[in-house]
C-alpha cells in the first residue's frame, strides 16, 4: 500500500506543480507588461522569470517522482515497466511542448 500511496501523492504533486507553473507564467506576463510600461524594474522581471523557471523545475521533479513511484509500485506487484507504458494523470503536454515552454529549441 505504501507504493500505491506514493503514486497517488506523486499525481497530486504533478497537479499542484501544473497550477504553480500556470501561476508563474501569468506572473511573468504581467511583469513583462508592467516592465514595458515602465511600472516594473528589471529586477522584478528577472524575479518573475526565476519563479517561472523554478516552477518548471518543480514540475519536472514531480513527474520524475511519479515515474519512480510507478516503478516501485510495479516492482512490488511483480510487474516491469515494459509491460505497460503509463503516464501520470496530472501531466499535460508532450516532451516537445514542455521543451518549447522552457525556452528550448
Amino acid at each position: 500500500w505504501e507504493a500505491y500511496s506514493n503514486l497517488i501523492r506523486s499525481e497530486e504533486a504533478i497537479r499542484a506543480s501544473e497550477v504553480f507553473v500556470e501561476s508563474a507564467r501569468e506572473g511573468v506576463a504581467v511583469t513583462e507588461r508592467e516592465y514595458r510600461q515602465g511600472r516594473a524594474t528589471i529586477v522584478e522581471l528577472i524575479d518573475a522569470q526565476t519563479v517561472h523557471t523554478r516552477a518548471l523545475a518543480r514540475r519536472v521533479n514531480a513527474r520524475l517522482e511519479w515515474y519512480i513511484a510507478l516503478a516501485q509500485l510495479e516492482r512490488s506487484v511483480g510487474r516491469t515497466w515494459q509491460q505497460g507504458r503509463l503516464r501520470p494523470r496530472g501531466a499535460r503536454g508532450s516532451a516537445a511542448e514542455n521543451q518549447e515552454e522552457a525556452g528550448g529549441d
